[in-house]
């Protein structure tokens, strides 16, 4: 037969794989080739990647945490203001309201919401990092915009500077160029778009006059504004045929449009959604046509974008929102058509654009999600609904593996043996009948996350029950 089963001094082993040690309670353990970078550490969960090789824990973000409980918040936006706090844009039936998080470790903290306007703005609002420790808000009010520049201390909220204009505007979207120049974007009428740009000094916030730019398509957020330097932006919309680059110059209070370029020919869509890069002049853009979302990216050379590449999905989930995780890597917050779980999708968009497998949460379905670097190893996967939730997710340059066994030995390279089935005995103080479930940091918890390993049975075994 070509299926063996025999004893080697001791140890049982099936074609190869060891099943037990010494008389130890039955298990398989096989050894797996560690990714480049990767390391183990005995007792603590593995993923296998895609190549067959494998990293330490796993990358799917845990630990849902909900709050504003009752309140309306499909119309989310949101913006990372340090490496450890987070900012929500919210509109509700009472208003539009600004609210801090801080995140330390795996723990989020929320502040008390702080309110902007009793006037419902819907999804026409946004909000951008504009310095370390402040935000500018946009928002629409009573057939006019306002700005708002905001301080955060700890998860507290003030209202530094407000300014409103006299345009109407619907569903802005704006872009900090430095830490005290931004610009926006705004639907003006059917079929045109309009910007403008402003500056804060410390205390007050000054406005420039506004263009016009179109035609523009009709749908959905068609249109979106990205930084490609201190003094420069590109508007990104679509026209009723084609996705159009219109480059921006802003100093003080005054702009100059560019010659408009056409960024992809025959992608016309909705819900554009952009991302800065962190190499010079590059950016990131999403865009739903024709019942498909594309992920496209450009650098902006000084004279025109080049270097642009425009890749489908193909998949059955909707691209929400994009953020940059290292140069030329990206998450993309996603909702399936079908599964009723919100998730995270990397690519990498170096040369072109590789899209990896997606990775689901067990949060259920959402109206809005957002998603924001925290630090080069974790972000914040926030979603809003009925209530809010986020989820901190830890970030892997080797994209998602499957979590599918436990590091039988700690090691930084070469091979590793790993538990895959029946007991694993690399831990410690665990307590017997108490079942355990996957943390962040790849260690066991008692507290439920959504992926179960096992039954404890003694304070260093768990009988292993995973969910693959």
């Amino acid at each position: 037969s070509a299926s063996r089963l025999y004893n080697n001094g001791g140890n049982l082993f099936w074609n190869g794989a060891q099943l037990n040690t010494g008389g130890a309670a039955l298990n398989i353990t096989r050894s797996f080739s560690l990714a480049p970078g990767a390391t183990t550490t005995a007792g603590k969960t593995v993923e296998l990647l895609s190549d067959g090789t494998i990293q330490t824990g796993s990358a799917t973000p845990f630990g849902v945490e909900q709050f504003a409980s009752g309140s309306s918040s499909a119309n989310l936006r949101s913006c990372a203001v340090s490496n450890a706090q987070i900012v929500y844009l919210f509109s509700t039936s009472s208003g539009v309201f600004a609210m801090g998080a801080e995140i330390s470790g795996n723990a989020i903290s929320y502040g008390s919401p702080c309110q902007l306007t009793s006037y419902n703005s819907m999804e026409h609002l946004d909000i951008a990092q504009l310095d370390t420790g402040k935000a500018i808000a946009v928002y629409y009010e009573a057939s006019a915009l306002h700005v708002n520049v905001l301080t955060v201390s700890g998860t507290g909220i003030a209202v530094t500077a407000t300014r409103s204009t006299t345009k109407s505007g619907y569903t802005p979207r704006l872009t900090a160029l430095t830490p005290s120049t931004f610009m926006v974007i705004s639907r003006s009428s059917v079929n045109n778009a309009q910007v403008f740009g402003g500056t804060f000094n410390g205390t007050n916030v000054f406005l420039s006059g506004m263009g016009t730019i179109g035609p523009c398509d009709n749908s959905t957020a068609s249109w979106n504004i990205v930084r490609v330097s201190d003094t420069k932006a590109v508007a990104l919309y679509a026209n009723p045929t084609d996705l159009i680059a219109n480059p921006i110059t802003y100093s003080s209070t005054a702009f100059t449009l560019g010659a408009n370029q056409i960024l992809v020919s025959g992608l016309s869509g909705a819900n554009i959604e952009t991302e800065a890069s962190s190499v010079a002049g590059k950016f990131y853009l999403t865009v739903y046509h024709s019942y498909e979302d594309y992920l496209v990216t450009a650098t902006w050379n000084g004279a025109e974008c080049v270097d642009v590449s425009c890749e489908a999905y193909g998949g059955s989930e909707r691209f929400y929102d994009v953020v940059e995780m290292a140069p030329h890597q990206v998450a993309l917050a996603i909702m399936p058509l079908t599964d009723p779980n919100p998730g995270v999708l990397y690519a990498d968009c170096e040369g072109g654009v590789t899209y990896g497998a997606p990775r689901f949460t067990e949060a259920g379905a959402q109206s809005a999600l957002r998603i924001e670097k925290i630090s080069a190893s974790q972000f914040i996967f926030c979603m809003g609904d009925a209530a809010f939730s986020s989820i901190i997710g830890n970030y892997s340059p080797s994209g998602f593996g499957k979590l599918f066994g436990i590091a039988a030995a700690t090691a930084s390279s070469g091979s590793v043996p790993v538990t895959l089935l029946g007991v694993s005995n690399s831990h410690s103080g665990l307590t017997p009948g108490q079942t355990y479930y996957a943390a962040p940091d790849a260690t066991l918890t008692s507290s439920e996350t959504g992926k179960k390993i096992g039954l404890a049975i003694s304070p260093t075994e768990i009988l292993l029950d995973m969910d693959r």
